[in-house]
């Protein structure tokens, strides 16, 4: 294979030239920077965690942000300063000219997924894969910067599968992926700040707050993922039959599901139970505390939870007192 061949010789060119005298002043400076850094890294972590009790804000915000840039940037200063050293001793730098933008384009995607990140949806889920998509994103920058990126596009895109007029390959899945992860961050993002616009509102009831967030939510998500699948190029329809069949399926298999769905919306906009109502079902007596999509939860006298469909609210008595 081509690709792999070429790559695997720049390699050897590549080591070859670490056992030269110019490859070993490289090297060692490759070491100091790589040293450097880790000491960088680890004091600021150490700033981290005597600031852990500190009120969120732009302050916590930039400290957090450039601890996790600290191992680049300092890495990328003592290959700056030690390229220009070698470079008056008239010592070649090949690989520190190749390393320095590497280092820096680390740094600067750090930052900018660690912002969006912050900006978009601070969750749990999103900070453990923070830095799995840094990674990947500075993988392709930094296969741009080597030139390999049209080699190894070209080889992910090789191998396929034609289904109809569609063909799949392990690049186009990739794409998909991608494009999904996005859509859905942006829509979350969005839902979450209609969301957090609907509470402080002081002209919408409680479940009308409910309602609307529970709408944009479905409604934002759904866009998500077409524009998603738009944007990779699949024929959204040649999806409309498949999608008509699994409706009549999803119809005759899930139909108290759907029940339970369709009579939460009717509870939400006829505004008939609301959190904070205090109701009778059957033998259950307690407070409402929230609206869900499926189910609403009645608290009792001793505390104890107790999650009742939506359907049953809607087909039996209720007592509100």
């Amino acid at each position: 294979m081509p690709t792999f061949e070429s790559i695997m010789t720049l390699i050897r060119d590549w080591f070859l030239i670490l056992l030269t005298p110019t490859g070993a002043w490289q090297l060692g400076v490759v070491l100091l920077a790589a040293l450097s850094g880790w000491l960088a890294h680890r004091r600021w972590q150490a700033q981290i965690d005597r600031r852990q009790g500190e009120r969120k804000g732009l302050h916590r915000l930039a400290v957090r942000g450039t601890g996790r840039a600290a191992f680049p940037l300092t890495a990328f200063v003592v290959v700056i300063a030690g390229r220009g050293i070698l470079s008056r001793l008239e010592i070649q730098t090949h690989l520190l000219d190749l390393l320095a933008p590497l280092l820096m384009s680390l740094a600067l995607i750090r930052l900018v997924v660690y912002i969006l990140r912050r900006a978009f949806a601070p969750s749990a889920a999103l900070r453990a894969w923070e830095g799995v998509f840094s990674t990947l994103v500075w993988a392709v920058v930094a296969l741009h910067l080597l030139g390999w990126l049209p080699d190894v596009l070209a080889a992910l895109d090789g191998p396929s599968v034609t289904l109809g007029d569609a063909r799949i390959s392990i690049l186009s899945t990739l794409e998909l992926i991608l494009a999904v992860a996005v859509f859905m961050i942006l829509a979350g993002w969005v839902s979450r700040y209609i969301e957090h616009r609907a509470s402080r509102s002081e002209y919408l009831s409680s479940s009308m707050k409910v309602g609307l967030s529970k709408i944009s939510k479905v409604v934002l998500y759904t866009i998500a993922a077409l524009i998603a699948l738009n944007t990779v190029g699949i024929d959204l329809t040649a999806l409309t039959v498949f999608g008509g069949a699994l409706g009549v399926g999803l119809g005759f298999g899930f139909q108290r599901i759907a029940s339970n769905f369709i009579s939460g919306f009717i509870l939400l906009f006829d505004r008939s139970i609301k959190p904070g109502d205090v109701i009778t079902v059957g033998e259950r007596f307690g407070w409402v505390v929230a609206l869900h999509a499926r189910y609403i939860v009645v608290r009792d006298r001793d505390g104890v939870e107790t999650l009742i469909p939506n359907e049953n609210l809607i087909t039996t008595d209720v007592i509100n007192w």
